[in-house]
């Protein structure tokens, strides 16, 4: 009685999941492929990757779902299943949130200084140049005027 809008439900919920990640997956990878920009490839890296952990966590607890489902008829054990899967979307999402902390504190290695260290045989973050030093004189013709900025 039930079986058919269950069934129907398990298998649009893995079909969605698959898609989404692989969806998201393809436009991160064809955005990464039209930028030169080091950092942006980064970005879209790092975005790639979380992606594909995301998904398929919640790919594979949805198709566990459904093999349950199928597996064992004589009980509802499934129903176990589903009702994890909504805690589950929630501490991935939280999980992404407290990501965004940690690469903002370690926003330091980036590809392009991956691939510096690679270049020049380090391994150590330590190994890398200071940023440039920048000096900005600002004149003012009408009063004469001169402010010197350093940094």
């Amino acid at each position: 009685m039930l079986k058919t809008p269950i069934t129907v439900h398990l298998i649009s919920s893995v079909v969605c999941d698959v898609l989404i990640t692989f969806s998201m997956v393809t436009i991160f990878s064809h955005y990464k492929e039209g930028t030169t920009f080091t950092a942006t490839k980064s970005l879209l890296n790092t975005l790639i990757l979380y992606t594909i952990q995301n998904g398929l966590i919640t790919s594979a607890w949805a198709i566990a779902n459904l093999v349950i489902f199928f597996l064992r008829t004589q009980d509802v054990i499934h129903v176990a299943f589903q009702y994890i899967i909504g805690d589950l979307y929630a501490i991935i999402l939280i999980t992404m949130l407290n990501r965004r902390q940690v690469n903002r504190d370690c926003n330091d290695l980036t590809l392009r200084d991956a691939d510096l260290e690679a270049l020049s045989g380090s391994n150590s973050i330590s190994a890398r140049t200071e940023p440039p030093q920048f000096q900005l004189n600002v004149l003012q013709s009408q009063s004469g005027l001169t402010d010197g900025l350093q940094t």
